[in-house]
């Protein structure tokens, strides 16, 4: 770490969607996958419960790696390190989130995890929608979104919520932005993705103060594909 005196290139590439720069070079550090996994697992919570549930293991001092829940079905926490580590944190939890009732410790929760990377376990042909939320507002947004059905999952201890609703795509940014949250069409047939954006739209201060960065980066616009809302009257 140090002081930046020009552009913080690492933070302004993340996420830039090859619209500052190519990239012709990246060097990676990578950590040794933990020698043991245990995944706590509470059945049928219901989703005010499981949510409380994964705020309340993130608060306590056990280095809890991953949070989910899915919906009806599983409330589950992972715990990574070491044999006794994990024995040690487990016994934490188990007392500290009693009032949820015991968890089911499985070794290998490997297929309930796959369902839950990148909204897998919607197998809807509903449109799916990635949004990042403050866990405590999650369930308030997606509620009146489910009304007419669908389909929902949550990692980060809520604050990401995978969701396929029937209908109400118009409705979706509009309930993410009341949140204090964004969300990304993910997949959708082309008649909505013609008329509804992938991307979040960027307020208007965050939407110029982008373009100032990628006319600092690429002042001829080599990089602008448009492909995006803020292309179109670029200077």
């Amino acid at each position: 770490m140090k002081n930046v005196t020009g552009y913080d290139l690492p933070k302004l590439l993340c996420g830039s969607w090859g619209r500052l720069a190519a990239l012709t070079e990246v060097t990676l550090k990578v950590l040794p996958r933990a020698p043991e996994r245990v995944t706590l697992c509470w059945r049928g919570l219901a989703d005010e419960p499981a949510f409380a549930l994964m705020r309340a293991a993130l608060r306590a001092p056990c280095d809890v790696a991953a949070a989910a829940h899915l919906p009806g079905e599983a409330t589950m926490l992972r715990l990574d390190g070491v044999g006794p580590s994990i024995a040690a944190r487990r016994d934490y939890l188990g007392a500290a989130l009693a009032a949820y009732g015991p968890p089911e410790a499985l070794d290998d929760a490997a297929p309930l995890w796959a369902r839950v990377q990148g909204g897998a376990g919607l197998t809807t042909e509903a449109p799916l929608w990635r949004l990042s939320l403050p866990p405590r507002a999650a369930l308030g947004a997606i509620a009146p979104l489910l009304a007419a059905g669908g389909a929902w999952l949550a990692d980060w201890a809520g604050g990401l919520i995978w969701l396929a609703p029937e209908g109400h795509e118009a409705l979706i940014r509009e309930a993410a932005d009341a949140a204090g949250g964004h969300a990304t069409l993910m997949r959708a047939p082309a008649e909505i993705r013609a008329r509804i954006p992938a991307l979040h739209p960027q307020a208007p201060g965050v939407e110029a103060l982008s373009r100032r960065v990628r006319r600092g980066f690429d002042p001829m616009g080599i990089f602008e594909t448009n492909r995006f809302l803020d292309e179109a009257d670029a200077d």
